[in-house]
């Protein structure tokens, strides 16, 4: 688990709450779509609690990494 603060967790949480329903409906309909979803509890309006996810990558180090075997600044938008 990571404790945040000073971030406001309440629509990630919603978010999370949102794509863990969409997870269900996809496998109620055995449809071959995966999806990774994970706890997020906001505890206050400034804090709160996420789950740690081994071996996920962030989307800060997926940019600097393609920055630097591109040798030129990306964004996700012109990787995807």
């Amino acid at each position: 688990m990571i404790v945040k603060s000073g971030d406001d967790l309440r629509s990630e949480q919603f978010a999370m709450q949102l794509i863990e329903t969409i997870d269900l409906i996809f496998k109620k309909r055995k449809l071959n779509l995966k999806l990774s979803p994970y706890e997020i509890l906001s505890t206050g309006p400034n804090c709160g609690i996420v789950e740690f996810i081994s071996d996920a990558l962030s989307v800060d180090y997926i940019k600097k990494k393609m920055t630097e075997v591109s040798g030129k600044d990306m964004d996700l938008v012109d990787f995807y």
